[in-house]
């Protein structure tokens, strides 16, 4: 296959290179929502070459590191707040007053460029 710039992201020649599928969370720009067109939710930050999947309950939305099984964050709604907990000891990492600025916030926490982000692995 060869990739153009009318590939859609995903890269698969059937799907609509122009179909809105990415949301900016928050002011700061850096962090997108991804609705893959496979069904899966990704949280993608710029300059970093792995991303998070979200799943998402009634309750409750998890973030799950690329590559791993274990979800490293479950938020929640407590009160009028949203609270972001480690996972697995459910200590607090964040409390915000939205749900997207938390995860954001906690993205960026999460999605830290490693080597492999700058080339430096090879």
């Amino acid at each position: 296959m060869t990739v153009t710039r009318q590939t859609a992201l995903c890269g698969h020649c059937d799907c609509d290179p122009y179909a809105q599928r990415g949301s900016v969370l928050d002011a700061e720009g850096d962090v997108v929502l991804y609705n893959a067109c496979d069904g899966l939710t990704w949280i993608f930050r710029d300059d970093v070459c792995h991303g998070l999947t979200v799943t998402a309950s009634d309750r409750t939305i998890a973030l799950t590191r690329e590559g791993e099984t274990l979800a490293a964050v479950e938020i929640e709604v407590e009160g009028r707040n949203y609270v972001a907990r480690w996972l697995p000891s459910e200590r607090v990492a964040l409390r915000w007053d939205t749900r997207y600025g938390l995860i954001a916030k906690v993205a960026r926490r999460l999605l830290k460029p490693a080597a492999c982000c700058r080339g430096e692995d090879q």
